[in-house]
């Protein structure tokens, strides 16, 4: 089968050409393309029934599942499945006829942290024909965006020179790309830019890009939907959760906290009024010992 794994970035519409792909699963699969349940928030092993998991239809869970430090973040439904996360996907693409599948999910190049991660990946889709795809965006766009979310989200007080710390080079595509291609083939690393593919039709740009001649490209699509706006949750926020976890805390609890941080975006701090210039970021990229940008 070829599979295509969709790695992010964060912030380059990953959210709406998940919630795109999902809502068009049936189309896709009439053209032979298959956007599998297993590692998305529909997946069945995930569901106790007794909270909501939000409507995210990334396959994030799949590269959760190979981050065994950090399932004690969520409860004990989903961390008696992680374990077995990637064999169910094994059967589910097995049961399929479709000749191609996308996995896609902002977690693998954002929340992976080394090679050996990536080798996982690759062990886990052996038998496949894989190919990387990874959308760019301007680094001083992504990092403005993605500061300007963490705090909006709460992760504050925490400064841009903390932010360049934590997450260094992750918005560069060269090094996306030579950690990816290392394991997969230079030539299995394809390239899409945001400004080229954001938009409403950015479903119809993304299955252009991958499968440039294949019928998938002429079909129709419906207009998407007003999606609630994305909250993610930020690591701030998930080692609270983890905190009232070791606490036995009740779930009930726990999704009351997830409901009302969810809710706190649409009320307070605008993502515009957070947004950091490209002279700030070369600044604190100076000030931790990296090279500003614009001298890549």
């Amino acid at each position: 089968m070829k599979v295509f794994l969709h790695i992010g970035l964060p912030k380059t519409g990953t959210t709406f050409l998940q919630s795109r792909l999902w809502n068009h699963r049936e189309m896709l699969l009439r053209h032979g393309i298959y956007y599998p349940m297993t590692g998305t928030a529909a997946t069945p092993v995930l569901q106790d029934g007794n909270h909501d998991r939000g409507h995210c239809m990334s396959h994030n869970w799949l590269a959760m599942a190979l981050l065994p430090h950090r399932w004690g973040e969520f409860d004990a439904t989903v961390q008696a499945a992680m374990p077995r996360l990637w064999l169910l996907l094994d059967s589910e693409l097995a049961a399929t006829r479709c000749p191609i599948a996308l996995l896609s999910s902002e977690a693998f190049s954002w929340n992976l942290p080394s090679e050996e991660h990536v080798s996982a990946v690759r062990d886990h889709l052996a038998g496949h024909d894989v190919t990387i795809v990874y959308c760019e965006r301007s680094p001083y766009e992504f990092i403005s965006s993605m500061y300007g979310e963490l705090l909006r989200m709460g992760r504050g007080p925490y400064s841009l020179d903390a932010f360049v710390q934590e997450f260094p080079q992750l918005w560069n595509t060269e090094h996306q790309r030579n950690r990816w291609a290392v394991v997969f083939g230079r030539d299995n690393f394809l390239t899409l830019r945001y400004d080229a593919m954001s938009g409403p039709d950015m479903l119809q740009k993304y299955l252009g890009f991958i499968l440039p001649d294949h019928p998938v490209t002429q079909a129709e699509y419906s207009a998407p939907a007003k999606d609630r706006v994305h909250t993610s949750l930020s690591p701030r926020f998930l080692r609270f959760m983890e905190e009232l976890h070791a606490n036995r805390i009740s779930q009930q609890t726990k999704t009351a906290f997830i409901k009302l941080y969810q809710s706190l975006p649409n009320d307070y701090t605008p993502i515009s009024s957070v947004l950091v210039s490209p002279a700030d970021i070369d600044a604190a990229l100076n000030r931790s010992g990296k090279p500003p940008i614009a001298s890549h």
